[in-house]
């Protein structure tokens, strides 16, 4: 058999409803040639024993995982890659037979990037697709929806700022696949940042490899009640702070690591904590309407209204004005201030440009 140049990560912690489903996706590839790393956080249910089936499988290697959070077991799954490539593949998850292949074919053709992204759709408990990839874009990052039909390279630092911006370049882990160098190059997940440990390290990724992007559907993200990374309410104050955080951090890191560009201004600096902030304002200020909406004057809804006020006062005297509207954070501001900081801060090119994929 031909050596292995591609590794499955499986981190796992009581998702065993769903690891029958995850490790078939896996079986079930169009290229026999993989090694697959699990590595169980000591789950309470019976994951560990169903894994047992595959232990004299030489294609599997089963670890128990340091019991140390959710990145300290994705973390563990990393230390063990000896493979070229590697993928993240989070128990809950599926990916569709041509996903070894179409990475392991396209990465090949660009020895110099690490990092390839693709489609995926979202599933529902029951396997069953409840979003496509079009209306995920759509949805959550409008301004890459006319980018996801064609083959294309994106400049890392391009993908960093998007990422600032707009907080949703990928979504999931699970439309990612990479070359192990990256992990040389940046080290793990941090758990510094609470859940926001795989989006601060994507994030962090763009500084280190441009992203070759390829029109193919080859992932799941299932949503699911146990799923240990959900969306988060910009209403969370402990979760913004992560995030500005996480922000503040990688804009310290690109001032290392990215030498041939322009430094990031202070004036650009307090517009993406700016653009942070309005995003918890506008969380405050949706609820608060469609309680208005209803003409609900309870106690509770008049704590918000003060709440909201003093804390955002610039934004509630912006929008007080169009109280009955929805349209609260406002994508053209965001959109016209991440191609300026692209084009002509640090020309960078948007739309990204296409490639010829063999």
């Amino acid at each position: 058999m031909t050596q292995s140049r591609f590794t499955f990560c499986v981190p796992n912690l009581n998702k065993r409803s769903y690891l029958p489903e995850c490790i078939e996706s896996i079986l079930a590839q169009d290229c026999p040639n993989w090694h697959c790393i699990f590595v169980d956080d000591f789950s309470t249910d019976d994951s560990w024993d169903y894994m047992q089936r595959f232990a004299t499988d030489s294609r599997f290697q089963l670890l128990r995982g340091p019991n140390a959070g959710l990145y300290e077991g994705w973390n563990e799954c990393l230390r063990h890659v000896c493979t070229e490539y590697f993928y993240i593949l989070t128990s809950d998850d599926t990916c569709r037979p041509g996903l070894v292949s179409a990475v392991v074919r396209t990465l090949d053709q660009f020895p110099e990037l690490d990092i390839c992204h693709f489609q995926f759709e979202l599933i529902d408990e029951l396997g069953k697709t409840i979003s496509s990839y079009d209306s995920i874009v759509n949805k959550y990052f409008p301004i890459y929806s006319s980018s996801i039909d064609f083959p294309h390279r994106r400049a890392g630092l391009t993908e960093f700022f998007l990422h600032v911006i707009f907080l949703s370049v990928y979504l999931s882990i699970t439309s990612l696949a990479f070359r192990r160098s990256i992990i040389e190059k940046m080290g793990g997940f941090s758990s510094k940042y609470g859940i926001l440990g795989d989006f601060e390290w994507t994030m962090r990724m763009g500084l280190y490899s441009d992203i070759l992007y390829i029109p193919e559907l080859l992932a799941t993200w299932r949503v699911n009640a146990q799923q240990a990374s959900k969306v988060h309410s910009y209403k969370d104050s402990q979760f913004c702070e992560q995030l500005r955080s996480a922000c503040k951090d990688n804009f310290q890191t690109m001032s290392r690591v990215t030498r041939n560009s322009p430094p990031v201004s202070d004036y650009e600096m307090q517009q993406v904590v700016k653009l942070l902030s309005e995003h918890r304002a506008s969380a405050l200020y949706r609820d608060l309407v469609l309680e208005l909406r209803r003409f609900r004057f309870v106690p509770n809804n008049i704590a918000l209204l003060f709440s909201y006020v003093a804390e955002y006062p610039d934004h509630a005297w912006r929008n007080f004005a169009r109280v009955f509207s929805l349209d609260l954070l406002d994508f053209t501001t965001r959109r016209e201030f991440v191609l300026e900081l692209l084009s002509r801060n640090h020309k960078l090119d948007w739309p990204p440009t296409p490639v010829i994929l063999k």
